[in-house]
């Protein structure tokens, strides 16, 4: 143990790149604990969910599994080789699919990874040319950009959009009311909120609408968008039209109680976003901190802050200082962080 860390100590890159790589795997770990203790009952409780919202969940055999057709065939890229090597390596196709979609956007898989890869690319490329950091250093960076950018912006996008579904969804289900108590039958008024209502419920509706025409039943449509969307206001629609079908009753009635709730729940979660403000606002300032006062120290003083990036000794303490503050934003985020 001692030679290894006399090695260390003699190579700045190399004890820079451990660091860096022993920062990484702390934060890792933390995150994969935090998921294993708190996240368990959450998994159990979403997967007893699926069941419910299953269309034939009480059958059993081969009834209860899902029917996957043989002729579609989702080609990941437009390059034969690429489509073959994803879905060699990808472990959870899936769900990147799944992602895509949830976004609005037409990318395939491969040309989102290409996204990566040439991000990860232009980073390796931007830091070797501004920095004399050796590449242990510029790859693992270049590669961490050029998977956490294109995936945050995803992630911004299914955020946003999911944002505005909801926000819209009152108004839609007040047009199905509308039109169920002038005569019209849900079909119908289905496929008026595919034509009244801006994107993206108009867009969800207007698939929907395509699949009944084509001979697929209405509450089959409907789950197997609510799977895709993953939407709970829209679940409590498809839970309702379907279980109106079976025992009958005043749909009118009961869309109109489900629109209040709908208004409600996006009335309590804006209020406990104002009420969390402070806290998001102090977690921005003091991630940020750091890194102003480098700013200022750096330009103020160059040759105070060059000690931390030319001695070892100042990477051990980057790097302990990246993954406190790793940790810190991330169990800040997960107090101000309500399910509503």
């Amino acid at each position: 143990m001692i030679p290894l860390l006399n090695v260390l100590a003699r190579d700045p890159d190399l004890l820079a790149a451990a660091v860096f790589g022993g920062a990484l795997l702390l934060v890792v770990l933390v995150a994969a604990l935090w998921s294993v203790v708190f996240e368990a009952d959450e998994r159990r409780l979403q997967r007893r969910v699926d069941r419910v919202q299953s269309p034939r969940s009480g059958g059993s055999g081969d009834r209860a599994k899902p029917m996957e057709s043989l002729r579609r065939n989702k080609q990941d890229s437009s390059i034969a080789s690429l489509d073959r090597v994803i879905k060699r390596l990808l472990p959870n196709l899936g769900l990147m699919r799944l992602r895509l979609e949830r976004a609005g956007w037409s990318l395939k898989v491969g040309d989102f990874l290409l996204i990566c890869l040439g991000l990860s690319i232009a980073t390796v490329l931007a830091l070797t040319l501004s920095f004399d950091f050796s590449l242990m250093i510029n790859g693992p960076l270049g590669l961490i950009v050029g998977l956490a950018v294109p995936n945050l912006v995803l992630r911004q996008r299914i955020t946003r959009r999911t944002k505005k579904f909801v926000s819209l969804m009152p108004d839609a289900l007040d047009l199905i009311v509308r039109g169920i108590r002038s005569g019209l039958p849900a079909s119908e008024a289905l496929k008026t909120i595919a034509e009244e209502i801006e994107d993206p419920i108009g867009k969800e509706f207007r698939q929907i609408s395509d699949q009944m025409k084509i001979g697929v039943a209405m509450d089959e449509a409907m789950w197997s968008t609510a799977r895709r969307l993953g939407i709970a206001e829209f679940n409590f629609l498809v839970i309702s039209l379907s279980i109106q079908q079976e025992t009958g009753g005043n749909l009118a009635e009961i869309l109109e109680k489900l629109s209040d709730m709908v208004r409600r729940r996006e009335q309590m979660r804006l209020k406990v976003k104002a009420m969390s403000s402070e806290a998001r606002a102090s977690a921005g300032i003091i991630g940020a901190l750091p890194f102003i006062m480098c700013g200022v120290i750096s330009f103020v003083s160059p040759g105070y802050m060059s000690v931390l990036f030319n001695d070892p000794r100042g990477w051990v303490m980057i790097g302990l200082g990246f993954t406190s503050l790793a940790t810190g934003i991330g169990v800040m985020s997960k107090m101000i962080k309500f399910d509503i």
